[in-house]
């Protein structure tokens, strides 16, 4: 590409929130100095987080009850995808990816024909809580093997996504499985996947994954989609 970065006019951050309060007034003043657009979907909070994002100057879609990363994130995709955004960039509300490693993904972009830069945090993954560590590691394995590419993290909620794949892709997840469904679907429509490294930053906040039930219903969720999609993605 002649392109050194991805034109951040033509990028829109999503941020999917579920009681996040205490995280957003610094992480939306930090999103907005990057000079993205932003859509902020509010996955039916009680803690407030609603009230503090119509205070900034940002696009709000609020759902009526709590259903689930995947689909707070399929809400946003889908009106996203209306709009003129080459690019939507995912990242977590929860104060754990940092806006200004931005730029890096843009660069990627502008460099690399992909259509998933993921976030790789297992470079240098630091204080992320050892099962966390491992169960990542073992889920990656999975994936690398069904994806024929490379994926390091593919637990990262820390995505820039090619608006083009994400109107072709079909997203059933509505839980953390939307992580793998989103590398699957690149899979299965032959577009390649690119690892980008991106900080690992844990503080006390908790994480609304379970270690256990999630890992269960991830490889749940692998097994299905592998029965319906069995031979789709080209050795």
């Amino acid at each position: 590409m002649s392109q050194s970065q991805a034109d951040p006019a033509r990028v829109a951050a999503l941020l999917p929130v579920y009681n996040e309060s205490r995280h957003l007034p610094d992480l939306i003043s930090r999103l907005k100095a990057q000079k993205l657009h932003i859509l902020v979907v509010d996955d039916g909070s009680s803690d407030g987080s609603a009230d503090i994002v119509q205070s900034y100057d940002v696009d709000v879609l609020r759902l009526d009850k709590n259903s689930g990363k995947g689909k707070a994130l399929k809400a946003g995709f889908e009106r996203l995808a209306k709009g003129s955004f080459d690019w939507i960039l995912i990242l977590d509300a929860d104060g754990q990816h940092l806006p200004e490693e931005i730029p890096n993904f843009l660069k990627e972009a502008g460099m690399t024909e992909a259509a998933v830069f993921n976030g790789n945090r297992l470079e240098h993954p630091d204080r992320m809580p050892w099962i966390r560590y491992w169960t990542n590691c073992f889920m990656s394995s999975i994936l690398s093997r069904m994806l024929r590419q490379e994926v390091r993290d593919s637990q990262c909620g820390y995505k820039l996504i090619s608006t083009e794949f994400l109107r072709k892709a079909r997203l059933s997840a509505e839980q953390f499985e939307i992580e793998a469904n989103l590398l699957l679907e690149a899979g299965r429509l032959q577009y390649k996947i690119k690892n980008v490294p991106i900080t690992s930053v844990y503080g006390k906040e908790v994480s609304h994954i379970h270690p256990v039930r999630d890992t269960f219903r991830f490889i749940r969720f692998l097994w299905m989609w592998n029965q319906q999609y069995r031979g789709t993605i080209p050795s």
